[in-house]
């Protein structure tokens, strides 16, 4: 890689960008002290800290009624966005906001759904599970039903579908995440049998 490139990923003004680098590019460990730093200092600024200046004390953003919309302004797509930037439940932000999450998308069914909704919708689930696994709640007793309720869900040839259009990864990569360290494993272990 360029080493322009990636001076500028590993900049201190996006600390995300910088944990995301370090983890995913130059395979650093998490016990490694600039992977720590990175990671401490995700939420106190760059972007996700402008994005949690913006959160209401109560853990929304835009409305306290509607999670779900606006789309891509209110709670549930600023929770997606931090997810992938990197904050975990640790961030008493994110605890918060995960709370009122858990309270008003999960559904009877097992899955998760927008607000009002009786049943859980596929990209919803996927999106919610795949942003909670993120945030570390994964052993949450809430992700084993959400986790059986994919399975319950699955398409006749396998894989799912939010709008009827084809399989998406909205809806698995939550459980690839989920995964990963088994997954990986076993393509290494496939690929030194070959």
């Amino acid at each position: 890689m360029n080493s322009k490139v990636l001076d500028w990923l590993l900049g201190d003004d996006q600390p995300s960008v910088r944990y995301l680098t370090l983890t995913q590019l130059l395979m650093k460990s998490e016990n490694d002290s600039e992977v720590r730093s990175a990671r401490e200092s995700i939420g106190a600024k760059g972007s996700a800290s402008e994005i949690l200046a913006r959160q209401n004390p109560e853990g929304w953003w835009i409305s306290k009624d509607r999670l779900y919309a606006p789309k891509y302004l209110s709670t549930n797509w600023m929770l997606l966005m931090l997810s992938d930037l990197g904050l975990t439940k640790t961030d008493p932000r994110i605890a918060k906001a995960y709370q009122l999450w858990m309270k008003r998308f999960a559904k009877k069914d097992g899955g998760f759904g927008p607000d009002a909704s009786k049943a859980s919708h596929l990209c919803t689930a996927g999106n919610t599970a795949r942003a909670l696994v993120k945030f570390g709640y994964e052993d949450h007793p809430r992700m084993k039903s959400v986790f059986e309720w994919f399975v319950k869900n699955q398409a006749k040839l396998g894989g799912w579908s939010c709008f009827l259009s084809g399989r998406n990864l909205d809806s698995w990569d939550c459980i690839l995440h989920r995964f990963e360290n088994e997954i990986i494993l076993s393509f290494v272990l496939l690929s030194h049998n070959a």
